[in-house]
């Protein structure tokens, strides 16, 4: 599929079926390198359940339906804590990226393509609050790192602390973490893109990267948070139709016309809510085991893509195709 799920990975980089040397002793042989596909399905089960790499070791050898999914037997080696944690050390932005593109590829093979239009917003995920001194924030949201986590022994604080969150307020709340950026076809609802970005980044700054530059002429749906003059004419140069609910000003109300318009807007826009609602309600699904911005954008990006809850990705296709062949 991809590069790095395709190559294998374990204690030996050596690729797998390469010869030993005659005269050297079995015993002596590094280990043969797990499949990474067999690597990648752990991520999943981990992130669907959300397990600690150390539960999910247990739970790799313990369950047999997991064993079943996996496509191991008893007995099999499976690769221990560290091992899945060095693989997913491996993984970025891009590798989400290119997994998109590789099953966009796969829906368009398929027949599912997004025609009807495009749907974008935004969800907080929440990570652990961190209880840093007045000093210590300050210097964090100018981007710094304070001097006492550098000193001896305090290293290894850099390693339990969270530098990318942020702290932000929606509706009187205040809320500690990340975004999940996402858009969807109005269609299928099928996650076509998705971005990370700490809490306090503005909704419009990351609808860049959320767009689906071959579809032109297609309308796009999003709540008021996406309304810019500057955005529109972007986005109409590239003939893509403007459908962001208008934004009303203190001093000046809606027209009836723009009122009628926003109610009839909002029902195709909520249909986003309702693949957050499916998101939201997975185990884990609403809060992170991680730290730090890269390993935030994986277990986001994964769980958009992947995750086996109603309505994502993977089970939404399952759906779709036994809905056309029935």
């Amino acid at each position: 599929m991809i590069w790095w799920i395709s190559k294998p990975f374990g204690p030996s980089w050596k690729a797998a079926g390469a010869r030993r040397s005659s005269n050297r002793r079995k015993a002596d042989a590094p280990p043969s390198p797990y499949d990474a596909i067999l690597m990648f399905k752990l991520l999943l089960v981990g992130r669907k359940c959300g397990l600690s790499d150390e539960k999910l070791e247990v739970l790799a050898v313990d369950s047999l339906r997991v064993m079943r999914f996996l496509g191991v037997a008893m007995g099999d080696p499976i690769p221990d804590r560290t091992t899945i944690a060095r693989y997913r050390a491996q993984l970025d932005e891009n590798t989400m990226r290119e997994l998109f593109e590789a099953f966009h590829v796969q829906l368009a093979a398929q027949g599912y393509v997004a025609r009807d239009g495009q749907m974008v917003d935004s969800s907080f995920t929440l990570a652990l609050i961190q209880r840093n001194t007045r000093d210590e924030h300050a210097t964090i949201k100018q981007g710094g790192t304070p001097a006492q986590w550098q000193e001896d022994a305090a290293t290894v604080t850099l390693q339990q602390r969270d530098v990318d969150a942020r702290w932000t307020e929606k509706r009187g709340k205040n809320v500690y973490g990340y975004k999940n950026h996402i858009c969807v076809d109005v269609g299928q609802k099928l996650i076509r893109g998705n971005a990370t970005t700490p809490a306090n980044v503005h909704d419009i700054n990351a609808l860049e990267d959320l767009l689906d530059p071959t579809q032109p002429g297609q309308p796009l749906d999003a709540d008021a948070a996406y309304r810019a003059e500057e955005v529109e004419r972007a986005l109409r140069a590239q003939r893509i139709q403007y459908r962001v609910r208008f934004k009303r000003s203190k001093d000046q109300p809606l027209t009836s016309y723009k009122t009628h318009e926003n109610k009839r807007r909002a029902k195709v826009r909520a249909r986003v809510e309702h693949v957050f609602r499916s998101l939201d309600t997975a185990i884990g699904g609403k809060r992170l085991r991680c730290i730090g911005i890269d390993r935030a954008s994986i277990q986001i990006g994964l769980q958009n893509l992947l995750s086996n809850v109603p309505l994502a990705n993977l089970h939404r296709f399952v759906y779709l195709e036994g809905a056309t062949n029935r």
